[in-house]
């Protein structure tokens, strides 16, 4: 994979961007109650309205090089390493439940009363956990390429044969839950390029083209990178997680949810999309023809200013509000419209 960089970026810049992982807007954290580490980055404007972000599987809080865009919009982004992952200590037997008093926590450390919540890929479970259990904080979801639950008939429908026989491994096999994160671990570690590359050559011709641009590239490459810094368990227990049932019925959740989902992602199929957009009481949902998982980042803007509560999403009507999610979509034909 021929990587494309922009011919103005000198070699210094690309230094000091790599040189942010050790920024101290990157390196924060607060103790829990419990005893434990909660590590976050901050993004964006300190005095901003508040979203709270929440990564991939796998994947961390470092999740952007370039932050100016999320300070015009006037949003402080606090992206948050789930436990035993990055910087965060472990919790031993979380359930996707506990997730939510974290945030909690950490938001009233961080004198955010209501905010935002948002999630990319794995990570849209966690924000519509949060909308669940904190239904009078937040006040919007957003979700890009999300997962949907795996415990229902039919979860797997869209995905490519080995892809929906992986994630049946690792919903039902707890040891290969471990062993593939032992190796994506050990990959990441000593042959991180290579291990990139080998994921990308499995996702849509549109997140080839998108991973081979430099910025996307080293982003996603820091933020594999640091998902297994203190090894593998983390990521083996975050998948464990996600397969796992939630412990919440999607239609019980209250808050506004905008959702994108890009019909051509091989990661995840739009028919997750669909199903959450069917399923969310309170949803709006953009499917976009072409796009791939990395799709929302060609939409940002447009999802930036839902966040910033400029509601503004393309050919669709829905009450305003503020909350984040990820989500991941198989092809079929472009639509948009609203859930019931």
């Amino acid at each position: 994979m021929t990587v494309r960089r922009d011919p103005a970026i000198s070699p210094e810049d690309l230094a000091r961007a790599v040189a942010r992982a050790a920024d101290r807007h990157l390196q924060l954290g607060v103790r829990l109650p419990d005893g434990r580490w909660l590590a976050y980055a901050e993004f964006g404007a300190p005095d901003g309205r508040p979203v709270f972000v929440f990564h991939g599987v796998p994947g961390s809080r470092l999740l952007m090089d370039d932050d100016r865009p999320i300070a015009d919009a006037g949003l402080r982004m606090i992206a948050v390493d789930r436990p035993g992952i990055g910087r965060s200590d472990p919790q031993p037997n979380r359930t996707m439940l506990d997730w939510p008093r974290d945030i909690a926590a950490l938001a009233d450390t961080l004198g955010a009363r209501t905010f935002a919540v948002a999630g990319g890929s794995g990570g849209g479970p966690y924000a519509l956990a949060c909308a669940h259990v904190l239904p009078d904080r937040v006040s919007r979801v957003v979700l890009a390429a999300s997962m949907a639950p795996l415990d229902r008939p039919g979860a797997l429908e869209g995905f490519a044969p080995s892809r929906r026989f992986a994630w049946w491994m690792l919903q039902h096999a707890p040891l290969q839950r471990q062993i593939t994160s032992w190796m994506q671990a050990r990959l990441f570690r000593k042959e991180p390029t290579w291990m990139l590359g080998k994921m990308t050559r499995r996702m849509s011709e549109a997140d080839r083209a998108a991973v081979m641009d430099a910025a996307v590239h080293d982003v996603l490459l820091g933020q594999l990178r640091e998902a297994f810094r203190q090894g593998w368990r983390g990521v083996a227990q975050d998948f464990a997680v996600l397969t796992r049932p939630w412990g919440f019925a999607l239609g019980e959740i209250r808050a506004p949810v905008d959702l994108w989902q890009g019909l051509d992602d091989e990661n995840v199929p739009a028919a997750m999309g669909r199903y959450l957009a069917a399923t969310l009481p309170n949803c709006r949902a953009r499917f976009e023809p072409g796009g791939g998982h990395f799709g929302p980042l060609e939409m940002m803007d447009e999802i930036l200013a839902v966040l910033a509560d400029n509601d503004v999403l393309s050919g669709v009507d829905g009450a305003t509000a503020t909350a984040v999610a990820v989500s991941h979509g198989d092809k079929g034909d472009g639509d948009e419209g609203r859930g019931r």
